[in-house]
């Protein structure tokens, strides 16, 4: 089963790392990785090539699903749609939405792309597009999470792991029973730090390690109570594991 799953892990990688480029990195650095991880791994890559994609021309309707998602579902105000295109050098690069909605959209200094939301019925009549060859150009669309900015509460935070398993599930289909749930929030600070959860028979505290991150696994009692987080240090970036 292992030598299955690694032989779809180096097809998955070749067919995919022009466009996210983290399943290379992924086999390179953790060949030792159990059987749960390697197939997480998988099924995230296979779940997220919906909205990791190549050529210059992209139906509309799976990248509308995901902003969507964001606008109106999501659970967590630290979630966000972080859109980026990797291309070849050469000409200018033009992007543009064409058939029920036509749009022209600009590209940031630093490769981000701000995607419109569109009604179901325009985004699967629409498509979005690159004045590029196919393989010159790749969209990646992936749920983030921005770092607290302040002391927040624990449901603000881990309701983030809500939203990134939702997106999991929408964007792997019927393969989505396959897809383990994420459950822990890491966070990465400039120095040494701690995290605090004031609860109500006393305070829970968490300290960074020598890379200066700090790793919490999601617990449902704590959630219930929602206790306010206390950071000595804010944090540089959050992301789920």
């Amino acid at each position: 089963l292992k030598a299955l799953l690694m032989q779809l892990l180096n097809n998955l990688s070749d067919k995919h790392h022009r466009s996210t480029g983290k399943l290379i990195s992924f086999q390179k650095h953790h060949r030792g990785i159990n059987l749960k991880l390697l197939l997480s791994a998988i099924l995230l890559n296979i779940a997220f090539s919906c909205f990791s994609a190549d050529g210059k021309q992209i139906p509309y309707d799976k990248i509308n699903m995901l902003i969507e998602f964001v606008e109106n579902e999501k659970h967590s105000p630290f979630t966000y749609l972080n859109s980026s295109v990797d291309f070849e050098e050469g000409e200018p690069l033009k992007i543009w939405i064409s058939g029920a909605v036509s749009q022209e959209l600009t590209l940031s200094e630093q490769n981000k792309l701000v995607l419109p939301l569109l009604s179901k019925k325009d985004a699967e009549k629409s498509t979005l597009n690159f004045n590029r060859k196919d393989n010159e150009v790749a969209l990646t669309l992936k749920l983030s999470i921005k770092p607290p900015q302040q002391n927040t509460n624990y449901i603000a935070v881990f309701s983030a792991l809500e939203d990134v398993n939702a997106v999991q599930r929408k964007a792997a289909g019927y393969l989505s029973w396959l897809v383990p749930d994420i459950d822990t929030l890491q966070f990465q600070f400039s120095k040494p730090a701690s995290i605090s959860f004031l609860l109500e028979n006393g305070e829970l505290n968490y300290n960074t390690d020598a890379n200066n991150t700090i790793e919490i696994k999601y617990d449902q009692k704590i959630f219930k109570e929602n206790p306010e987080l206390r950071f000595s240090s804010l944090p540089t970036e959050v992301s789920a594991l």
